[in-house]
């Protein structure tokens, strides 16, 4: 803990401490538990309290002055949180560590400036960053023995590049501290070097490093560059990154093929990868391709670039690819998109992704490839998705925009839905933009002859300008033989305008089977389920009023759908899904 005075944290534990009396630019230095204090009630006197300041955690209130409120304010004018009793606290998750932040304090009508609280203090104990690379390895410096039990400490940014200096590379580390690594910029060699083939363990402890720099034109570029099957990185964060490289590019793993569980990449609230992550093909916000394992992990900001597979969290999952409980609130924006595939999420998935979501805009304003894919969740699906949802917008230039996917290549995309907007000149669906299995993976095995949306909706308004195919659910069917989708238990609200439209799919030029799926025909402005081309009706297939699709009628007039286990009926709304078990 430190005073808001500016006492530097760095280096000083989170359990040593002082408490700030303001009252007139008076500043007692007391233990928390022991002191007391009688303060004046003068109406004339400035607003005065007793504030705790726990570097790297929180402000509480510990006594009771004669300010009316304390609150937080950033550089802006943005309150962040009050203190008005003992015992009220200001959590520091979510600041932006780059804003000095002021606590005032308001009696009446009067403010008082008390102090103020700046990064240091935002990240409380944080290593001094080194001007160049470490030359030893972690046996020769580290504390630990890099056992399971007895894992090397990791405390700087030399520490942290010595991994990559190890004999063996399944050793045990944790991280001791915050890691300052703002000055690998200035190393020789692009900055930090990649660590690679790691098959260890990362224990982040809860810990940020901030600041990293990489500047390489290879594949395979990151804090790990690859990570072997056996290789676990948890708990750890990595903020204010500066990561540039050829293909496969993630602020925290180029290509993984472990597990990395309670990672984080990016601010709460600040632009980090603008110009954070960039690279030429498959790059994400936190890896650049998985065949391993991404669980509770998450990024946020905004990402932008010309790449291919470009995508909130992984750029390429691959087929034995698994993204859990994972998801990403960054908004991604392509000034010119040099290749095909953008998405909140996922760039191209061709494995599993389950209980995740993406919440991020999604603006494409020039392309340079006739088809681009671009989704709010997913690029392009081969696989499976699973209780996953998008609520970005999402824009464009020519085709397939989809508010979940921007092509579904004969994946499954089960319990998941879209809320976002959808507006191009290019075919358009609210939830995906097209179905079809011509070409597609290079990995035919994994390409499966038909494409299936089971149990999910879209509430996203969807619009094609240059009159291309629009629709509730797909867009587009695409025209070659062998393009099968089957849709069942879904339903569509959002208006619908463009060439061929329909309250479940704008055209239909393949084979579409049809069940137990429903569209608001007020809402959507849609009389007929698919635009343009014929479908298989396996019944239950009409448009409804809003008043038959929402509120306890819903479960009377959309037979077929599950309302004990799949879906819940919600009072003067349309139905939601459960949350499986």
């Amino acid at each position: 803990m430190s005073s808001v005075g500016g006492i530097d944290p760095r280096g000083v534990s989170s359990t040593v401490g002082t408490v700030l009396l303001v009252a007139i630019a008076i500043v007692l230095v007391v233990a928390v538990a022991t002191f007391t204090l009688s303060l004046t009630d003068t109406p004339s006197e400035p607003a005065q309290a007793g504030i705790d300041i726990n570097d790297g955690s929180h402000i509480e209130l510990v006594v009771d002055g004669n300010a009316d409120e304390i609150i937080l304010r950033d550089e802006d004018g943005n309150v962040h949180g009050t203190l008005e009793d003992v015992g009220d606290r200001i959590d520091f998750d979510g600041l932006d560590l780059r804003t000095e932040y002021s606590l005032i304090g308001v009696r009446g009508d009067e403010e008082t400036l008390l102090g103020t609280v700046s990064s240091d203090q935002l990240v409380g104990e944080i290593s001094t960053p080194t001007s160049i690379p470490a030359s030893y390895e972690p046996e020769d410096e580290l504390e630990g023995s890099g056992e399971e039990d007895d894992p090397y400490v990791v405390r700087n940014d030399s520490d942290l590049q010595a991994i990559g200096n190890a004999e063996e590379n399944d050793y045990a580390y944790v991280l001791g501290n915050d890691i300052d690594a703002s000055l690998t910029g200035d190393w020789d060699d692009g900055g930090f070097e990649p660590i690679d083939d790691f098959e260890g363990t990362l224990d982040g402890d809860g810990h940020t490093i901030y600041g990293l720099t990489i500047d390489q034109e290879t594949e395979d570029v990151g804090l790990f560059s690859r990570t072997k099957e056996d290789a676990t990185i948890e708990d750890v964060a990595v903020a204010d990154m500066d990561i540039a490289g050829g293909e496969n590019v993630g602020a925290l793993v180029g290509s993984n093929e472990g597990t990395i569980s309670g990672a984080t990449a990016g601010y709460e609230m600040a632009d980090v990868y603008e110009d954070g992550v960039h690279g030429t093909e498959n790059v994400g916000g936190l890896v650049g391709t998985n065949e391993g394992t991404v669980e509770d992990s998450s990024t946020t900001g905004t990402i932008s670039g010309d790449s291919s597979e470009i995508a909130g969290l992984v750029g390429q999952n691959y087929e034995d690819g698994e993204i859990d409980s994972s998801y990403s609130t960054a908004g991604v924006s392509i000034d010119d998109l040099s290749d095909r595939h953008v998405a909140g999420l996922v760039g191209t998935n061709e494995g599993n992704v389950t209980n995740s979501h993406a919440t991020g805009d999604i603006e494409v304003d020039g392309v340079g490839d006739d088809y681009p894919r671009v989704g709010g969740l997913v690029g392009e699906n081969y696989g499976t998705i699973t209780e996953s949802y998008a609520t970005g917008d999402v824009t464009g230039e020519e085709n397939n925009y989809g508010g979940l996917v921007g092509i579904n290549w004969g994946g499954t995309v089960e319990r998941s839905y879209a809320t976002g907007d959808v507006d191009t000149d290019g075919r358009a669906g609210a939830l995906v933009a097209r179905e079809s299995q011509s070409g597609g993976s290079a990995d035919e095995d994994i390409q499966s002859e038909e494409g299936h949306i089971v149990d999910s909706y879209a509430t996203g308004d969807v619009s094609s300008t240059d009159d291309d195919a629009a629709g509730g659910i797909i867009g587009s069917v695409h025209s070659a033989s062998g393009t099968n989708v089957s849709i069942e238990n879904t339903y569509a609200t959002g208006t619908i305008t463009g060439g061929d439209t329909g309250g479940l799919i704008g055209e239909n030029n393949g084979d579409a089977t049809i069940e137990n799926s429903y569209w608001d025909n007020e809402t959507t402005g849609q009389t007929d389920a698919v635009g343009d081309g014929s479908f298989e009706n396996e019944g239950n297939v009409t448009g409804l009023e809003t008043a038959e699709m929402t509120g306890t009628d819903a479960e009377d007039n959309m037979d077929g759908f599950d309302f004990e286990e799949v879906w819940a009926v919600v009072l003067d709304d349309y139905p939601e899904l459960l949350a499986l078990e």
